[in-house]
């Protein structure tokens, strides 16, 4: 989204906009091959054939200019402007990940228009890292009602869109609480079972899901 290039811009004076103009969703595309492959004939063969979906492009000839175009791992280290962020990492139906960006950032502009939100993710996938920045000098406390209040905004749009609150970062501790208000029992039961086979001793993960009749533990 445009708000990513606008945070690289900020924190790096060295990089330039890419494009003349703003755009609200941005693609960067990395590609590769060996041997005969033409990947020039075919990036310009797929450019050529999304004409109706792509307004702009610019296509990095070496290394040098790749690394000009490298916005997203400046956006990612400078989003959070050096404190905390509530950093989320969802997916949806590559067909509703457009409407689901769109509605999420919605329902947070109206629920907290104080916070800053940024998106961004991988579309191949559908995964989407939609994170929230507080404003500056907020208090901690302050800070962690907004992130509770923030998640709740954005996991009540992934269950509307048939998606998941976990794409690729895995549970962990943070969302045990969200995880098991929306496993089934079957499932639970299933995904403990395969850790008490790999983990019988439980060492691994601790604090994480256990096994059936002891799913969480605190320590």
């Amino acid at each position: 989204m445009r708000r990513g290039i606008e945070i690289t811009l900020h924190a790096r004076s060295d990089f330039a906009d890419p494009f003349p103009r703003a755009y609200p969703v941005y693609v960067l595309v990395e590609i590769s091959a060996g041997g005969l492959v033409d990947l020039s004939a075919m990036l310009g063969d797929f450019l050529t054939g999304a004409a109706d979906l792509v307004e702009d492009g610019v296509i990095a000839s070496s290394r040098a200019q790749a690394s000009a175009v490298a916005l997203p791992q400046i956006m990612v280290e400078r989003q959070g402007r050096g404190g905390r962020y509530l950093r989320t990492d969802v997916s949806v139906p590559i067909s509703k990940l457009a409407h689901f960006v769109a509605d999420a950032l919605a329902v947070l502009e109206e629920a907290r228009p104080d916070a800053l939100a940024v998106t961004y993710g991988h579309v191949g996938d559908g995964n989407v890292h939609l994170n929230v920045v507080p404003p500056v000098g907020m208090s901690p406390e302050a800070v962690e009602q907004l992130f509770e209040e923030a998640e709740a905004h954005i996991f009540a749009v992934v269950d509307r869109y048939g998606g998941s609150i976990s794409a690729e970062h895995g549970i962990g501790r943070v969302k045990q609480k969200a995880f098991l208000e929306r496993i089934d029992p079957v499932t639970l039961a299933l995904t403990a079972g395969i850790k008490e086979a790999f983990d019988p001793q439980r060492i691994l993960s601790n604090g994480r899901i256990l096994a059936p009749g002891s799913v969480i533990d605190y320590r």
